[in-house]
Formats: structure tokens, C-alpha cells, sequence
């Protein structure tokens, strides 16, 4: 996930300076990352991108939910919805990984921004880089309550 939301500023750059098909094409990069990343939480610990194929082939039909979260884009019809999709799949992923649990409930962070964990708090991180700290509660059931704060 390190190597996608790294890559996440070269999607903002791309797509602000009109360029749309390189836009494209880091998606698709930032799209196999969170394969990877799903993969692994499913169970699938080879990261070699030879095997991706593999991977998904014994991967479909999974209910697991990092596979869930994966987003599918149509990078050549609309770039701005995959741009969208990408970063809400990110999100959900790195919420899995971090706790095992669904993304909470925030509204949606804006056009090339996303949501960063560090520790127990989440970053709403806007495509200029500023970050707006949000603290994650520890709930007792299984869903994770997030408040901003300032």
C-alpha cells in the first residue's frame, strides 16, 4: 500500500495537468498495488507480479472482504470516477490491514484527496498534501467510530 498512495500524487498531477491517459496508466499501476495488497490479506503472500494472474484466478468468488473492497474502475471511460474508486479502495484496505475492519463511515474526502491511518488516528490528506487529523475510536462493536478533530 506504500508503493499506491506513494503513486496517488502522480495520479493528482496527472490528472490536474490534463493528462489524461498517464492518468490512466497510474491507475491501473496504483489498481495491481491494491490487488497485491488484498491478495496478501486473503491469504496470497507471494508479491511477485508474475503470479498475479494466478492469484486472481484461485481468488475469484472470495467473499473475503479485502477482495471486496477492490475497486473496479473504468479507467478509459470516466478517469474522475476511477480516480474516486482508487482512493475509497485504498482507504478500505489500509483499514483492513490496520484493524481488521471496515472503513468507518466519513464523507467523502474530495476530488484527489484520501484517507491515511497512522497509529489509531486517520488523515484526511488533500491532494495539496495537507493533512487534517481525524481520531479513531476503539468501539465495542465491530464497525470503527471516527471523529474529526482539530
Amino acid at each position: 500500500l506504500f508503493s499506491a498512495r506513494n503513486m496517488w500524487f502522480d495520479v493528482i498531477g496527472a490528472r490536474e495537468s490534463g493528462q489524461s491517459e498517464q492518468c490512466a496508466v497510474f491507475l491501473e499501476l496504483i489498481r495491481g498495488l491494491l490487488f497485491d495488497a488484498a491478495a496478501a490479506l486473503a491469504g496470497e503472500t507471494n508479491p511477485n507480479r508474475k503470479w498475479s494472474r494466478a492469484k486472481a484466478r484461485r481468488l475469484a468468488g472470495s467473499s473475503h472482504p479485502a477482495l471486496a473492497a477492490l475497486p473496479e474502475p473504468d479507467c478509459e471511460r470516466d478517469v474522475d470516477e476511477a480516480v474516486i474508486a482508487i482512493g475509497d479502495g485504498m482507504f478500505a484496505l489500509m483499514c483492513l490491514l490496520h484493524s481488521g475492519r471496515e472503513p468507518p463511515e466519513l464523507p467523502h474526502p474530495g476530488f484527489g484527496a484520501y484517507y491515511e491511518i497512522e497509529g489509531d488516528t486517520v488523515f484526511h490528506v488533500a491532494a495539496s498534501s495537507e493533512k487534517r487529523r481525524i481520531t479513531m475510536l476503539a468501539p465495542e462493536n465491530d464497525r470503527i467510530d471516527a471523529r474529526e478533530t482539530r
